[in-house]
């Protein structure tokens, strides 16, 4: 015969209740990001100029270094990988000769801005700190020419060209952080227009085209969705 006591024990075990394991949940992904911030372009710039079809020997000139406000939206498409577009306000550039152009002063000005569309691979084995480099395509755009008294009418042409990217983000929070972003654009343009020669009665035209090679430097805060 079965003991009483036997039945309990194998009763009450047979009503135990099973142990159930919550389920891992999964991280929220956030792949979309936004920035705002500040950015200062540097020009190392160079001109080739035709008057009248003829090449001006020693025809050179600087653009002067600007400050605007810098906007980027982007997602992650992995972990790693991103992409993004970024641009901002447009300052105006002035365009100051050089070489024989030196006592013209300011030949032209135009308000202008850069727009990179850019893939970047981010690294994430540094805690908050998160390195990146990327690469892609930027395009400047002209909003307004002006004309100044070397330059009747002028034309600044959108362009595009090739763009490296590198930077570093740090998280404050999981929506939260700052960001350093250095991109350096290899861009050419053609500007048209009309010069006064002194004796010569007639408007000549002036056909140049202006590198520009712009290094845009930008930093501000983050945030991620």
């Amino acid at each position: 015969m079965i003991g009483l006591g036997s039945m309990t024990a194998a009763s009450a075990a047979d009503l135990a209740l099973p142990t159930i394991t919550a389920p891992v949940v999964a991280a929220a992904r956030q792949p979309y990001f936004v920035r705002l911030g500040a950015v200062g372009s540097f020009f190392d710039t160079g001109l080739a100029t035709n008057i009248a079809g003829a090449r001006v020997p020693g025809s050179g000139g600087s653009i002067g270094s600007a400050v605007s406000v810098s906007v980027e939206a982007g997602m992650f498409l992995t972990p790693n990988i991103a992409v993004s577009v970024a641009g901002g306000w447009p300052p105006v550039l002035g365009l100051r000769g050089t070489g024989t152009f030196a006592p013209l002063g300011t030949l032209v000005k135009a308000q202008s801005g850069v727009v990179t569309l850019t893939a970047h691979y981010h690294f994430n084995d540094f805690g908050p700190i998160k390195p990146y480099i990327g690469a892609g395509i930027g395009y400047a755009i002209v909003f307004r020419d002006i004309a100044l008294p070397a330059t009747i009418a002028p034309t600044l042409d959108n362009n595009a060209g090739f763009v490296a990217q590198a930077g570093v983000d740090y998280a404050l929070t999981d929506h939260i952080g700052l960001f350093v972003d250095f991109r350096k654009v290899w861009l050419q343009q053609n500007l048209y227009g009309f010069s006064v020669v002194p004796g010569v009665p007639v408007l000549l035209p002036v056909v140049a085209r202006v590198r520009s090679d712009p290094i845009l430097l930008s930093s501000g805060i983050s945030y991620r969705f």
